[in-house]
């Protein structure tokens, strides 16, 4: 028969392998991922296995578009543009926001 510490320590264990799994789910829809309802259905099915676990960990980090934090001149607000854009418009004041310039490659320098 089992003590309480016994089933303490299955249940702790239990929880840790659940989060553990829900890896790829979260970090998929954290960075807001284009294919997390994909990534959400192949961890139901395949997140069991390890091989499957760890290419939808691979998956669920990789390919997600890098942003780039930029503030509005205008209302001071925090946005996001992606990487590579060359503006974007501010959610709050419409304000077009032009993302930092990038020397171009070739150019002087």
């Amino acid at each position: 028969m089992m003590d309480a510490f016994e089933i303490l320590g299955v249940g702790l264990l239990f929880v840790l392998l659940v989060l553990l799994w829900a890896v790829p789910i979260v970090a998929a829809w954290n960075h807001r991922h284009p294919h997390r309802g994909t990534i959400l259905v192949l961890d139901l099915l395949l997140g069991w296995t390890v091989i499957g676990w760890a290419v939808l960990v691979a998956w669920a980090f990789a390919g997600v578009p890098r942003r780039l934090v930029v503030s509005c001149p205008v209302c001071r607000l925090p946005m996001q543009l992606e990487r590579g854009a060359a503006a974007g418009r501010c959610r709050t004041c419409g304000t077009l926001v032009r993302g930092p310039i990038s020397p171009s490659p070739g150019g002087p320098g």
